[in-house]
């Protein structure tokens, strides 16, 4: 497994077991998501964001790389057994919380 900071392992596994609630107190109250070409500001709104993903995909990380205190998680989108996307995670960490996310699909990632 990749070395992550506790905040974003834990992101990943409430992620994956798709508890919303778990996922949103790893978050700042004031965090930002950009994802979906949309910005998701606060608990709630980030709370929405989550619960627009599928139930049923779960998250493998495929490289981790930490670079000006950013966390930079390369990914497959697991949805079915031969059914992947690949999307780049970034998350930026303030004071053990996630404060920003940004998720970049395979067609934004340059």
């Amino acid at each position: 497994m990749h070395q992550l900071e506790p905040a974003i392992a834990q992101f990943i596994q409430a992620h994956n077991r798709h508890d919303t609630a778990a996922i949103v107190s790893f978050f700042d109250p004031e965090a930002v998501v950009l994802a979906q070409d949309q910005i998701w500001v606060g608990h709630a709104a980030i709370c929405r964001w989550q619960q627009l993903q599928p139930a049923d995909h779960t998250l493998e990380i495929t490289a981790v790389r930490r670079h000006f205190g950013e966390f930079y998680l390369q990914t497959r989108w697991r949805k079915a057994a031969n059914d992947a996307d690949d999307c780049q995670y970034v998350f930026a960490l303030q004071d053990g919380k996630i404060s920003r996310l940004i998720v970049q699909t395979r067609s934004n990632i340059r």
